[in-house]
C-alpha cells in the first residue's frame, strides 16, 4: 500500500502490485514532484504514461487535475488502478488504458487528445523514454505551455530531441526527475534590403 501525499485524498491508502516491472515512485519523490508542479495541476488534464498502479495520476485527481488518462501495458497493473479509482470515487473524472504507450499516443492524436502535463514514468534502463519523448515531439497531444515531467535513475541517460528542451532536473535518492517543455519557436527574421 502506497499514500497519497497531497490533496482531497492526502493520507488515503491506495492499492499497489508487487513484482510489477515498472518501479513506482516513492512518497518522496512523488510529493516532491507535484511541489514542482504546484497550482498548474488545479484544472489540468493530466496524463500518466507508464502508469503502474496510478499512484501519480490519483496524486493528479487528489490534487484538482479536471481529468487523468492512465496508460499501462500490464493486466494486473490496470486491473489495480481500476479498483484505486473506483474505491475513491473518482473513476468518472479517469480514462484507463490498457496499451503500450506509442501505440496509443498514435490513437491519441488522431482523436485530437491534449493534455497540460504528461508524465513519463517507464522501466529503467530500456529507452522508453527516449522513444516516448520523441514520439512527443512529433505528436500534438502536450498543450501549448504544457509540460513533460520523466522519472529515470540517476545513472539512466535520456536523450531530449532537438524540439523539447530541458527546463529543470532534480534528483531524490536514486529518482530523477526531468522537467521538458517544448522549445519556443523563433520568429522569422524578416529580410533587410542593403
Amino acid at each position: 500500500m502506497m499514500r497519497i501525499t497531497g490533496g482531497e485524498f492526502r493520507g488515503r491508502k491506495i492499492k499497489t502490485l508487487e513484482g510489477i516491472s515498472t518501479r513506482p515512485i516513492s512518497e518522496m519523490a512523488r510529493k516532491a514532484l507535484f511541489d514542482l508542479i504546484g497550482p498548474r495541476v488545479i484544472d489540468s488534464a493530466f496524463l500518466d504514461l507508464f502508469a503502474g498502479t496510478g499512484s501519480v495520476g490519483i496524486e493528479a485527481l487528489s490534487r484538482n487535475a479536471v481529468s487523468a488518462v492512465f496508460v499501462e501495458n500490464a493486466e494486473k497493473a490496470v486491473r489495480v488502478i481500476e479498483y484505486n479509482l473506483k474505491t475513491l470515487g473518482i473513476g468518472g473524472r479517469s480514462s484507463v488504458f490498457r496499451n503500450d504507450v506509442l501505440s496509443w499516443l498514435n490513437i491519441a492524436e488522431a482523436k485530437g487528445d491534449e493534455f497540460d502535463i504528461i508524465f513519463i514514468g517507464p522501466p529503467y534502463y530500456k529507452g522508453y523514454a527516449d522513444r516516448v519523448l520523441d514520439s512527443l515531439e512529433k505528436k500534438n497531444v502536450l498543450r501549448e505551455g504544457g509540460v513533460i515531467f520523466v522519472q529515470r535513475h540517476k545513472k539512466e541517460k535520456v536523450i531530449i530531441p532537438g524540439g523539447l528542451a530541458l527546463a529543470d532536473e532534480r534528483k531524490y535518492g536514486d529518482t530523477v526527475l526531468l522537467i521538458i517543455k517544448v522549445k519556443p519557436v523563433k520568429p522569422v527574421q524578416p529580410f533587410k534590403s542593403l
